[in-house]
C-alpha cells in the first residue's frame, strides 16, 4: 500500500527520452493511458463500482444496517477493500466488522485512507502518467517548472512523512483501542460469569431460606408442644408439693363423694380395666363374647382405658397416683376380709349334709340321685349372683345420686362457712 504522491526517482516502467523530432501523435507506451484519457480520480467521493460478487455482497440485507447505508464510511471502506486493494470475496470481513472499524472517530480516519491510499499498481500508473505528461510538456516546448515542482515535491514529501507519522500514531491508537476492547470484552465476560454465579447463589439461598423456614415452622410446633408439656409438668410439680389426704387407715365408703379427684380418676380407670378383663375372661371360658358385646366394643373399651390412664398420668403427680392406688388396694383388702369373715365352714358343711370327722368328709345325704350336683349348685349360685347384681345397679345409681347431692351440700356448707357475712358467723 502506497501513498499516491509523485516521486523524484524515475519509475522502472519509463523508457528512454524520445528524440528531438518526437511528436506526441506517435504511439505511446502501452502501460500508460493517453493524454485524452486522464487517469481516474481516486480522490473522488464516489466509490468505484464493485465486481459482481462484491456487488451482491454489498446489496445483501446486512448492508442495510447502521453505518452501511449508501455513501456511508463502512460501505466506502468495503468498496475500497474490494476494488482498490483487490481483496477476494471470500476474505471480505462481515459487515459488522466494517461497522465496528468505522465507529466513532475512526470513521474520519478510514475516510481519509480510502481517498488517499491506493494499490501499488495504481500508484505506479499515476506516477507514470505524471512523468509522461511532464515529458510531453517539455517536448512541446513549454517552460520548465523544475524549481517550483521540486519545492512542491518537497512539500508533498514532508506532507507524506507527516501523514505517515500520523498513520503510525493512528495505528498505535487503533492497536491500543483494540487491546482495550479485548480487555473490556474479557472483563465483560468475567462480570457476566460473576452475575451468573450470583444468580446461582441466589437460587441456592432461596432454596435454603425455604427449607429453613419449613424447619422453623416445625421447630415452632415442637416448641409449642414442649411449652404445653412444660406447663403441664409445672402444674403436676405444684400439685406434688400439696400433701394428699385420702382418708385414714380404714376407708369410709359413706363419704366417697368428697374423695379427691385423683382417687376418683384412678377408681374409674380400675373399674374400666376390671370390666375389660372380665369380658376377656368370659370370652376365654365360654368361647363367645357376652351378649351386647363385640370386638369393636372391646377395642373401643381398651382405647378408652388407655386414654384415661394417660390423662391421669399427665394431670396428677406420681405420688398422688400411688397414694390413690394404695387406698384402693386397702379398700379391696377390707372388702375381701369382710367376705372371708362371713365364711363358716362347719355350718356350710352341715348345710350341704356333710360331716367332717377324723380328717374325712362323710356324706350324710340320701341317695346321690336325689341330691343336685355341685355344678348345678354352682350355676344356680352364679345365677343368683347375677340377679343380685342386676338388682344392685339401680341401688348403686341412687347411691351415686345421693352421694353427689351430699357432696354438693358439703361444698355449699363450706362456701357458707368461708363467707364473712353475718349468716356465716351465726352458722359457726
Amino acid at each position: 500500500m502506497q501513498i499516491a504522491a509523485p516521486s523524484r526517482s524515475r519509475p522502472p516502467e519509463l523508457r528512454a527520452p524520445p528524440p528531438p523530432n518526437y511528436s506526441p501523435r506517435r504511439p505511446r507506451p502501452p502501460d500508460y493511458s493517453s493524454r485524452r484519457a486522464p487517469p481516474p480520480d481516486y480522490s473522488s467521493r464516489q466509490a468505484p463500482r464493485l465486481p459482481s460478487g462484491f456487488a451482491a455482497a454489498a446489496g445483501a440485507p446486512g448492508c442495510s444496517g447502521p453505518g452501511m447505508e449508501r455513501g456511508g464510511p463502512a460501505l466506502e471502506l468495503k468498496l475500497w477493500a474490494a476494488q482498490e486493494m483487490g481483496l477476494p470475496p471470500a476474505k471480505v470481513p462481515p459487515d459488522g466488522a466494517f461497522r465496528r472499524m468505522c465507529s466513532g472517530q475512526c470513521a474520519e480516519i478510514w475516510r481519509y485512507v480510502t481517498r488517499h491510499v491506493h494499490h501499488q499498481r495504481n500508484v505506479k500508473k499515476i506516477r507514470g502518467n505524471l512523468l509522461w505528461y511532464q515529458h510531453l510538456e517539455e517536448a512541446e516546448g513549454k517552460p520548465s517548472r523544475s524549481e517550483p515542482e521540486q519545492e512542491r515535491r518537497r512539500q508533498l514529501a514532508q506532507g507524506v512523512a507527516r501523514l505517515r507519522g500520523e498513520l503510525q500514531q493512528l495505528d498505535l491508537q487503533m492497536e491500543t483501542a483494540q487491546r482495550e476492547v479485548m480487555a473490556d470484552e474479557i472483563s465483560l465476560e468475567a462480570a457476566q460469569e460473576r452475575i451468573r454465579d450470583a444468580q446461582r447463589r441466589s437460587l441456592l439461598l432461596k432454596a435454603y431460606a425455604a427449607r429453613t423456614a419449613k424447619e422453623r415452622q416445625q421447630l415452632q410446633g415442637s416448641v409449642t408442644q414442649l411449652g404445653g408439656r412444660l406447663e403441664q409438668l409445672q402444674d403436676i410439680s405444684r400439685k406434688a408439693k400439696v400433701e394428699l389426704t385420702v382418708g385414714g387407715k380404714v376407708p369410709d365408703l359413706r363419704f366417697a363423694g368428697v374423695e379427691p379427684e385423683v382417687l376418683r380418676d384412678v377408681r374409674t380407670a380400675c373399674q374400666l380395666r376390671f370390666h375389660f378383663l372380665k369380658s376377656l375372661f368370659e370370652h376365654s371360658t365360654s368361647g363367645a363374647l357376652p351378649s351386647g358385646t363385640s370386638e369393636e366394643l372391646l377395642d373401643a373399651s381398651y382405647q378408652h382405658w388407655l386414654s384415661t390412664v394417660e390423662d391421669i398420668v399427665g394431670s396428677h403427680p406420681p405420688n398422688h397416683v400411688l397414694a390413690a392406688l394404695e387406698h384402693l388396694a386397702l379398700e379391696n383388702t377390707l372388702q375381701l376380709q369382710e367376705l372371708t369373715s362371713r365364711i363358716d365352714i362347719p355350718r356350710d358343711v352341715e348345710a350341704l349334709k356333710f360331716r367332717y370327722e377324723s380328717a374325712r368328709l362323710e356324706d350324710l345325704a340320701g341317695p346321690p340321685a336325689a341330691l343336685p350336683s355341685v355344678r348345678g349348685l354352682i350355676h344356680e349360685g352364679w345365677s343368683r349372683c347375677e340377679e343380685l347384681w342386676v338388682q344392685q345397679l339401680p341401688l348403686q345409681a341412687r347411691e351415686q345420686h345421693g352421694t353427689a347431692q351430699l357432696a354438693s351440700l358439703v361444698q355449699e356448707m363450706h362456701r357458707l362457712l368461708a363467707d364473712g357475712s353475718e349468716r356465716a358467723i351465726l352458722a359457726r
